[in-house]
């Protein structure tokens, strides 16, 4: 069953690959221009696959790219990237982390890509080069010194590390913890405030709120909800009724956001009633507070939206889902943390079994935060933890509940950061160390690999000719002679490759004429009208290859055709004219999972297509023609018609080229007619004999350089 496959790539030439791939595999493709078109199209249908370009998400797609993942849950991606020849090794891992494909895409790749396999190709052995300086010899001795007064100085280091306090490294890890978590909730107060500003200060918002006129606050406020990833964006009036509210759905895409209204439970909230007072906190207008409502519990932070003349026109509430603040916490300090509500109930938290404080403790870490921290023990799933409770603090040091931060007591040895900075500053050192040492050892003995290297990238880009010189007694030495064994190796082998595909494009050709005798001398004096008009256009020899083999084939699909219809002596009736158009469909249908066969395809397919558009079999119009298979029209149409046909006599030379004039941006193109009838005079009364096989040799091994 075909797939629904959404291709989105920065670069329209991957799109169009990309499209051709999964076109040639029978699956329906749709393509995106960039992420907005992306989002658009995701919420009319759901793909069974997206192809992302991670160049839409600049320098930070590995931060993104799980947001996307999680955002789609039941939708394959794969990430794609058009990368330069070298991918830096930083990133690299993240590469394999994420299935990235990297360029140049092909069918194989693409594929092995989606099943997660790999090739290996291994070399053919040879003998290896006498090795008298091996190039640890080199190496090495500057990095045994190096070694050894690492291992000295580590050594002392680790001796402190052994002998610190356990228990005051603990206390310390535990503390570190609280105090990350105090600083991620005031990131997210901070997040949540801009993004209150940013839609306050929307223009048309504040009318929309006077006029309660939902859908147009819907338009307006739709896109900063989405673009800043916002749980849930509450617009309520001035008594605190819901005029639009927009929530994310829990697991849901990007943009799957569900809007309600009229909701009045907003009123009681103590944050709500101080913007509808239009108090002032002492630093502005804006408030905090927990919400337990029938939607979920959320961290919220609400504000005022003003009228032009001053006038209170609306309140708005930001919030985060208390589920995704634990979360966030818990990713940035690798601790286990839970929200307290006043009664010492848990509101979120990231163990899987959640317990109560009671309301004693829940007073007793308030009363004492400016003091000391309040240390629990407890048990959890059958792992013991210690908990630090604290405040959750937010605006003026206001108290929203209890924060609880948990590590297991049976935790590694962290080092303190005293001794982290200590360890850092040696190696850094050696660092620096290493890359004095190794610069001019790195001048001397990646020379050579460098040149390797140049050389290899010109190998992958289809250049056979490269060879090494080859100096020293290294192990380089011995790989630059297999190299040099390689690339010989690959140029015979591939030159016998083309030479096989020759012989099997004629091979195909020849049977064909087994069964209609003439065919096999149109064919040739097709081929020859064909190749000298594509030499007058100055085409490249890679370029003359593919269309030579696409006049090769142009009737190979006729082998489909049955005789009664291809032999018959006479005219065709309806039904067997259209039968015998079929043949370019059966050609293509023949041809296309050739690999080598791609480009060549163009004239077994088009070639009966006219400039009009009224051909066959896809009736392409003008220069959607492909431009071999136009040549090859006027070639085909010139020699059927001044051939002897078993329904009719050869035409006289002036009557079909009057025919061809005639047609001239009807059937034809109009520029390639008239280089033809230019031609006519002194191209066409000497036609090339039939090459031999030394010529085509020859032939081939001038392409060879761009076949690969």
């Amino acid at each position: 069953m075909a797939r629904v496959v959404l291709i989105t790539q920065a670069n329209p030439e991957d799109t169009a690959t990309f499209r051709n791939i999964f076109e040639e595999w029978g699956d329906a493709v749709v393509t995106a221009e960039n992420l907005d078109d992306l989002g658009n199209k995701l919420r009319t249908f759901t793909p069974e696959l997206i192809v992302l370009d991670i160049a839409f998400f600049g320098k930070d797609w590995a931060k993104r790219l799980p947001t996307v993942r999680n955002r789609l849950p039941n939708t394959d991606i794969l990430f794609t990237h058009s990368t330069p020849d070298t991918i830096p090794e930083v990133l690299l891992e993240e590469y394999k982390r994420w299935g990235i494909l990297t360029g140049p895409f092909t069918r194989y790749g693409v594929r092995m890509a989606l099943q997660e396999g790999y090739t290996q190709i291994k070399g053919e052995k040879a003998e290896r080069p006498n090795i008298r300086f091996p190039l640890r010899l080199k190496l090495t001795w500057p990095y045994f010194l190096l070694a050894l007064v690492i291992t000295m100085v580590t050594a002392f280091l680790v001796t402190q590390v052994v002998f610190d306090s356990i228990e005051e490294r603990f206390t310390n890890q535990l503390i570190e913890a609280g105090k990350l978590s105090s600083e991620w909730m005031v990131t997210e107060e901070t997040r949540l405030l801009e993004s209150l500003r940013l839609v306050a200060n929307t223009q048309g918002l504040a009318e929309a709120m006077q006029a309660n006129d939902a859908e147009t606050l819907r338009e307006l406020s739709l896109p900063l909800a989405v673009n800043n990833q916002l749980d849930s964006l509450e617009l309520l009036t001035t008594q605190g009724l819901s005029v639009l509210a927009l929530r994310h759905r829990e697991g849901g895409g990007l943009e799957e956001y569900e809007a309600v209204r009229g909701e009045s439970v907003y009123a009681s909230w103590d944050f709500v009633q101080a913007v509808m007072a239009q108090s002032d906190d002492g630093i502005g207008d804006k408030y905090a507070g927990l919400a337990q409502a029938d939607w979920g519990d959320y961290f919220y932070i609400s504000g005022p939206v003003y009228a032009e003349d001053g006038a209170l026109a609306g309140i708005i509430l930001v919030g985060t889902r208390l589920e995704n603040l634990v979360q966030g916490m818990r990713a940035a300090t690798f601790a286990q943390t839970t929200i307290y509500d006043m009664n010492g109930q848990p509101l979120a938290s990231t163990f899987l079994e959640s317990r109560d404080i009671g309301p004693e403790q829940y007073v007793q870490a308030l009363s004492e935060q400016d003091s000391n921290s309040l240390v629990n023990n407890v048990i959890i799933s059958g792992i013991e933890y210690s908990e630090m409770l604290g405040p959750l603090e937010v605006r003026q040091d206001a108290d929203l509940g209890v924060l609880g931060v948990a590590i297991p007591q049976n935790f590694l040895i962290n080092t303190s950061l005293l001794t982290r900075a200590q360890i850092m500053g040696v190696l850094l050192a050696a660092l620096l160390l290493i890359v004095l040492i190794g610069y001019f050892l790195a001048s001397r003995i990646s020379a050579p690999l460098r040149q390797l290297m140049r050389a290899s990238n010109e190998v992958a880009r289809g250049n056979l000719r490269v060879e090494l010189e080859q100096s020293g007694s290294d192990e380089v030495t011995a790989l630059t002679y297999y190299f040099n064994r390689m690339v010989d190796s690959l140029r015979h082998s591939n030159l016998e490759i083309l030479e096989a595909y020759e012989s099997s494009l004629e091979g195909w050709s020849r049977a064909l004429t087994l069964r209609d005798h003439k065919t096999d001398e149109h064919s040739r004096r097709v081929l020859d009208l064909t190749m000298r008009m594509a030499r007058a256009l100055n085409l490249n020899e890679q370029e003359l290859m593919e269309i030579r083999r696409g006049a090769l084939l142009h009737d190979i699909g006729k082998m489909a055709i049955p005789d009664r219809i291809l032999l018959k002596p006479g005219a065709l009736t309806a039904e067997e004219r259209q039968m015998i158009e079929k043949h370019p469909q059966y050609a293509y249908e023949m041809l296309r999972q050739i690999p080598f066969l791609q480009k060549a395809t163009e004239i077994p397919y088009a070639h009966h297509e006219k400039w009009d558009g009224t051909g066959y079999p896809r009736g392409l119009k003008g220069e959607n023609i492909p431009l071999s298979a136009r040549i090859f029209a006027i070639a085909d149409v010139f020699d059927a018609l001044s051939s002897d046909r078993p329904y009719r006599r050869a035409w006289p030379e002036t009557k079909v080229l009057t025919y061809i004039q005639r047609h001239r941006g009807t059937h034809f193109d109009p520029k390639l007619v008239d280089l033809f009838l230019q031609l006519n005079g002194s191209l066409f009364q000497e036609l090339l004999e039939q090459a031999d096989r030394e010529t085509r040799k020859k032939f081939l091994s001038q392409a060879m350089g761009n076949e690969h």
